[in-house]
């Protein structure tokens, strides 16, 4: 605008026109609206060319699945027709296991030599493109853009998990069968691979939902064999809704930024401890893993005669020479050691642990309990030559020095020396968790209380656990009863499960009872406070004049769609933390 009313003015200065005051009275209002374009320059993590191109699944190849899919039914005598219970899974697991031998079949037509680079070329060209989308997004805050941030956000989030998935499943179906066939592996055999392998991840969804999902389900098979879940609740509504309100905390469009847990301890002893436990159980320093994967992924800075590249390629004696001269005190002893764990190695990629015997397929049902899998294992090996993604790396380098702000492993592997130093850190933020809870209560009442036990108080017969915050909002006559919880991130259905009935409870096969979980704990703890929350506030604060009404809140540190919309019925409200105080500015009494 400066600019354009500059060259109006010079041009005004010649020619004249009466009218200029009012155009530029309103170009200088225009002043104080947000910009439409800007730059920003952000620092550069990995190596890795800009805009390379990437494969995904157009039209044909989801119908040349499809295609596959009708003869598989064909040949499995399943019939189009709407299912529920055993005989949805059954039709669903004979479609998933012809898909299996077609998929199989098709990698055994290729080399492998040739097609981990193409693989980790797209894959790592596709998160190139998925986090050049994410950091254009969050810069333009203080632009007018014509999309909604949130929306864009949540839906390019979905996109880019489902096409990464297909393409881990890929790298690893290559990795498990080792192919060394003659067939020529392009993009357009690479896109009919993808779309196979869509299908039949969504195969393993169905039959997932049906067997371990919180949600009642039912499948569809249409008269072309287009597999479909139905569920009774809109669960991918849900998703996108929780996805979209997730996106909005990110860009600090809701909720406070400054509600987020600090590490209530010093770094460095926590780091020392890791360090020393990876030591005992894994023979190399936990920093020095995390810091050669660093050195991987800015490969170009350690290797001056490599250009940026969309893949990567070294033997062992160039990569120690790289994080002896790039990692300050790094022992080079231990890089052979920290590659070969950090390999997707053909002898683990089917092993669940704690399971005598191989999965029939890559374990993708599984997921803590998949120690090789590509998002931990980012390193592919053949022969004596190591293959990887700047990108891959780099994103398992955050996973595994993200341990330090989850305090677990990514995956079960045998530590406990590691899990130790982990479950005391955990132990810790669950406890600056329930403080910064009491902290934000306390910007709306001095009447807070943690660990409150109405057993121990005397107004309540059997124990039924303490109440986590205590809180008393004098002006709007209510009781707060909140529970503090970690509540950890599930990656798979059965993880989903696992956790979900911890929260919620469940049912036990045996002998058909209801095992409590810790929602019916707070529930028990509310109708206590329902007879007795004036007594139990008394002994805090003193008499109260009226019977005040009880508000249960459970608050999360993370939260997710499943706890924004619960599987059961309840009126306890679930909050993420950073949503807590508008939450409690918005109770009405």
């Amino acid at each position: 605008l400066e600019l354009l009313l500059g060259v109006l003015e010079e041009m005004i200065s010649i020619f004249g026109d009466s009218g200029f005051s009012q155009v530029k009275q309103r170009l200088e209002a225009e002043k104080g609206k947000k910009i439409r374009f800007g730059l920003f320059a952000i620092e550069k993590r990995v190596s890795f060319p800009e805009m390379a191109p990437h494969t995904i699944p157009q039209t044909r190849e989801y119908k040349l699945a499809d295609n596959a899919i009708a003869v598989i039914a064909s040949e499995s005598n399943v019939i189009p027709g709407q299912y529920e219970n055993k005989e949805a899974k059954d039709k669903v697991d004979r479609l998933k296991n012809g898909l299996i031998q077609k998929i199989n079949q098709r990698v055994k037509e290729f080399d492998i030599t040739g097609v981990i680079p193409v693989l980790i070329s797209n894959i790592d060209a596709l998160t190139n493109e998925h986090e050049r989308k994410h950091v254009q997004v969050m810069h333009s805050i203080e632009q007018e853009v014509d999309y909604e941030r949130e929306v864009l956000a949540g839906q390019d989030d979905e996109d880019f998990l489902r096409h990464h998935n297909n393409y881990r499943y890929l790298i690893e179906k290559f990795v498990q069968l080792q192919p060394n066939g003659a067939c020529t592996f392009s993009a357009i055999e690479l896109g009919e691979l993808l779309g196979l392998v869509d299908r039949l991840l969504l195969f393993y969804l169905s039959s997932d939902f049906l067997h371990d999902g919180l949600y009642p389900a039912q499948v569809s098979i249409s008269s072309d064999f287009l597999t479909e879940i139905v569920f009774g609740p809109d669960i991918p509504g849900m998703r996108r809704e929780a996805a979209e309100e997730k996106a909005k905390i990110d860009l600090g469009m809701i909720g406070n930024k400054n509600d987020r847990i600090s590490l209530p301890f010093e770094m460095e002893p926590y780091i020392e401890a890791l360090d020393n436990g990876f030591k005992k159980d894994l023979d190399f320093l936990w920093m020095d893993m995390v810091n050669l994967q660093q050195i991987l992924s800015m490969w170009t800075n350690h290797h001056i005669d490599q250009r940026e590249a969309t893949y990567y390629k070294a033997r062992l004696n160039e990569i120690s020479e790289a994080c002896a001269k790039g990692i300050d005190d790094f022992d080079s002893s231990t890089t052979e050691g920290i590659l070969e764990f950090l390999t997707l190695d053909q002898g683990n990629v089917l092993v669940i642990e704690g399971d005598d015997h191989l999965a029939p397929d890559l374990p993708i049902w599984e997921y803590g309990k998949r120690r090789s899998r590509y998002g931990i294992r980012p390193l592919v090996k053949i022969g004596e030559v190591y293959y990887w993604g700047a990108h891959s790396v780099d994103r398992s380098a955050r996973m595994w020095g993200g341990i330090t702000t989850v305090h677990r492993l990514p995956a079960d592997i045998r530590a406990p020396s590691v899990e130790e130093a982990l479950k005391k850190g955990h132990e810790a933020v669950e406890k600056a968790l329930q403080e910064k809870i009491k902290e934000i209560v306390g910007r709306f009442t001095s009447k807070v209380e943690s660990g409150v036990s109405s057993h121990k108080l005397g107004c309540c017969e059997g124990d039924v656990g303490d109440i986590d915050v205590f809180a008393l909002l004098e002006k709007k006559n209510i009781l707060l009863n909140i529970e503090s919880k970690i509540i950890d991130q599930a990656f798979c259905n059965k993880d989903l499960k696992r956790i979900s009935e911890k929260i919620f409870g469940r049912v036990r096969t045996t002998d058909g009872s209801f095992k409590e979980g810790y929602l019916q704990r707070v529930e028990k703890r509310a109708t206590v406070l329902d007879h007795r929350g004036k007594e139990i506030a008394g002994k805090y604060w003193g008499n109260l004049s009226t019977l005040p009404k009880v508000v249960s809140i459970f608050v999360t540190k993370s939260g997710y769609w499943w706890t924004k919309f619960p599987p059961i019925k309840t009126a306890v409200y679930f909050v993420e933390l950073q949503l807590l105080e508008e939450f409690l500015k918005n109770l009405r009494s």
